[in-house]
């Protein structure tokens, strides 16, 4: 089995919580949201993932043969993907791809647990407020604009709030030089 590019459209699973874990998924092109669903029928988003980001590498590189969450395609999206066996082969024989593996972990981890705590030690305004400038960041800098990488409705739903909460943080931050058009994002002052 060979590493394998796939065209994969909007709203389709890439893959389910509980079920194998036979692939490790790298995002060529486009948004992934990460769903954990719950006893019940409700969902949290926990990630939204895009361009050069892996889904899941833990649960291809340790021993655990289940996906521990969802991943659904946000846009139309471009992915790679690679059998778990030919990663697992490689670690056993490559001690570099395994310190960058680690690397990777270590760095998804502390990712994680930085998001979790801007939640528990920010307010809404502030935790959009940082998802602006991750964008802006993104974007390098180069311009006073930017589109917002997809729907009002999944960032807030990924924020937990009500679309118009977002709408009515979005209007506030008028008074910093922030102001919309659509879904693109204009500073008056960079």
């Amino acid at each position: 089995k060979e590493p394998l590019t796939v065209s994969v459209n909007a709203e389709e699973k890439i893959f389910l919580q509980n079920h194998s874990a036979s692939k490790l998924y790298l995002i060529l092109d486009g948004f992934i949201k990460i769903i954990k669903h719950g006893s019940s029928d409700d969902e949290a988003i926990i990630q939204i993932v895009g361009s050069s980001d892996e889904i899941l590498e833990t649960s291809v590189l340790s021993n655990n043969d289940k996906f521990t969450v969802t991943a659904e395609v946000v846009e139309d999206a471009e992915i790679l993907s690679i059998p778990a066996s030919i990663i697992r082969d490689s670690l056993k024989s490559d001690q570099h791809l395994v310190s960058n593996a680690l690397g990777l972990i270590a760095s998804n981890s502390q990712n994680i647990v930085s998001q979790f705590g801007q939640v528990l030690s920010k307010d809404i305004r502030k935790r959009v407020g940082w998802f602006f400038l991750k964008l802006l960041l993104e974007n390098l800098g180069k311009s006073k604009k930017f589109n917002l990488p997809y729907s009002k409705v999944l960032i807030a739903r990924y924020f937990d709030i009500q679309p118009e909460t977002l709408s009515r943080i979005i209007r506030d931050f008028r008074e910093f030089g922030i102001t919309t058009k659509k879904d693109t994002i204009v500073l008056s002052d960079l």
